[in-house]
């Protein structure tokens, strides 16, 4: 078996300061939230948390846990390696590299939380769990790419682990749960959709990235990457001792953390610049505060300063300022559509439609099974109870065979995309009307957002068609695209837009 390869060291990332910030301060305070990473391609996203990683030292666990639980912290163990160390019983130790786990842009519910075995439960009486992805990351870093593109429901579950350091699985009032701290990397293209902004919001801090703009930085990143490429050992060598730096001040920063005292002057100048920034909620000010103190851990000092707190306002505020408000919408008509029985993956609220995962309102039982299982337990014990007199039930208070599992079929509403088409070969003649254009096209994504559709629009003039708006279904997205949309490409009145009902819908696949 061949020695695996070195990691790309964190220390040679070249610029992308935020970034490397960012990752750092959350393996300092891991109760930090998260960082989203937002930025094109190819800007050193996944070679950084993957170096943070390599940087972090092994964490020492439980051996014989498959959540990875601490050996000794008992708010970092499980419900069986708590019981085991309140019993005075030796428990296993061995060192864990600091994981990183990868979260496909498919992965189903299950899969991300754990399953529940409900079908052994009501047979045998046992309580079964097989672990997901959370258990997996636990005490290490999870890394979702394109977190825009999952499915709402999946964020929810993930920033909801996130938060609380706790995993809770419930299937049939059964339940389950494990510790669940991690380091939550999640990255984005905005140009491939924007997270809703409650989502947004889970996340503690967000940095914007783009590629390096300086000649020597870029000439830099091209050097290192074909030197690494040519002898990854000599090059990580290379930059051991600035990793070992790094690795100590992290280390170190973790043990002054909690001795970090912050002052109410502190504290009003974090409150203040939240209200000018006009940022709703108190998220922000709670994150930043936690940021602040951070830094200054990480910079030796055990009382937050000034600085702190602007620095932290840098990371903290991006994905939480309110920088545009739609002008003088107005209701829009109902676009009610029939139900669908096609089963569909991406959620909405337009349609209903068959859901082939766990997801969904829960309408019937049968006797099929589906592709991911999802017993239904009332449906079941309803076609047991008949036959509980013929069977042997040993010490089982029912006894369930393989003919009377029944599984739940569900119902969810599917996403749609609404195309708005405007015909500019028209003359409106003064600029004033731009906004009532604007407006009316604004009024249909606000109805389109509470549904969690994207809205798009094209408009076209002659033999000649722009697109528009990419569809989207963030309101900042479209001020942005329909602040600079000409006047001679918006010539048609909102009002003739919406009531002759010029909509083009489609699916969204």
């Amino acid at each position: 078996m061949s020695p695996k390869r070195p990691v790309y060291p964190f220390a040679a990332l070249v610029g992308q300061e935020l970034l490397k910030k960012s990752l750092i301060l959350n393996a300092i305070n891991p109760l930090l939230g998260g960082v989203l990473v937002r930025g094109e391609k190819g800007t050193a996203k996944s070679t950084a948390a993957r170096g943070l990683a390599e940087l972090l030292p092994p964490i020492p666990m439980v051996a014989s846990c498959p959540f990875h639980c601490h050996p000794e912290q008992t708010e970092l163990m499980c419900d069986t390696c708590r019981g085991r160390f309140a019993l005075k019983e030796e428990l296993p130790v061995r060192y864990r590299p600091m994981p990183v786990v990868d979260l496909p842009l498919g992965t189903t519910e299950d899969r991300l939380l754990g399953a529940i075995d409900l079908e052994k439960a009501i047979k045998t009486g046992e309580k079964h769990f097989e672990p997901g992805l959370l258990a997996a990351g636990n005490r290490g870093i999870l890394y979702v790419d394109e977190v825009n593109l999952l499915d709402d429901h999946l964020v929810d579950v993930l920033l909801d682990a996130a938060a609380m350091g706790l995993n809770v699985v419930e299937r049939e009032g059964i339940s389950f749960e494990h510790p669940a701290r991690f380091i939550l990397v999640g990255t984005m293209n905005p140009e491939e959709g924007e997270l809703r902004p409650q989502l947004l919001d889970r996340f503690g801090l967000c940095v914007e990235i783009t590629g390096l703009p300086q000649l020597d930085d870029r000439m830099a990143v091209v050097t290192r990457r074909l030197a690494y490429e040519e002898n990854p050992e000599d090059f990580t060598g290379q930059w051991e001792a600035d990793q070992e730096l790094l690795r100590e001040n992290i280390i170190s920063a973790r043990e002054r953390l909690s001795r970090v005292a912050h002052t109410q002057d502190v504290l009003r100048l974090i409150t203040m610049i939240c209200l000018d920034q006009g940022v709703d909620g108190h998220r922000a000010d709670i994150y930043m505060l936690k940021a602040a103190q951070t830094l200054a851990a990480y910079h030796g000092r055990e009382e937050v300063r000034p600085e702190d707190v602007r620095e932290a306002a840098l990371l903290v505020l991006p994905h939480r300022r309110v920088t545009t408000e739609p002008g003088d919408p107005f209701p829009v008509e109902p676009l009610e559509l029939p139900p669908s029985r096609v089963v569909r993956h991406t959620p909405g609220s337009r349609t209903r439609t068959r859901s082939e995962n766990q997801t969904g309102r829960y309408v019937r039982a049968t006797p099929t099974p589906p592709a991911v299982p999802d017993l239904a337990l009332d449906a079941t014990l309803r076609a047991a109870a008949p036959y509980q007199a013929l069977r042997d039930r040993s010490n089982l208070a029912l006894a369930i065979t393989d003919p009377d599992l029944r599984h739940k079929v569900r119902e969810r509403k599917i996403g749609r995309q609404v195309l708005l088409v405007v015909d500019a070969s028209g003359s409106m003649g003064a600029k004033d009307r731009m906004r009532e254009t604007k407006a009316a096209i604004l009024s249909l994504l606000l109805d389109a957002y509470r549904r969690r559709e994207r809205v798009g629009l094209v408009v076209f003039r002659g033999d000649q068609a722009v697109n528009a708006l990419p569809f989207t279904h963030s309101i900042e997205v479209a001020q942005r695209y329909l602040r600079d949309l000409p006047t001679n490409h918006s010539q048609a009145s909102p009002m003739r837009v919406t009531r002759s009902r010029a909509l083009s819908l489609s699916m969204v696949k």
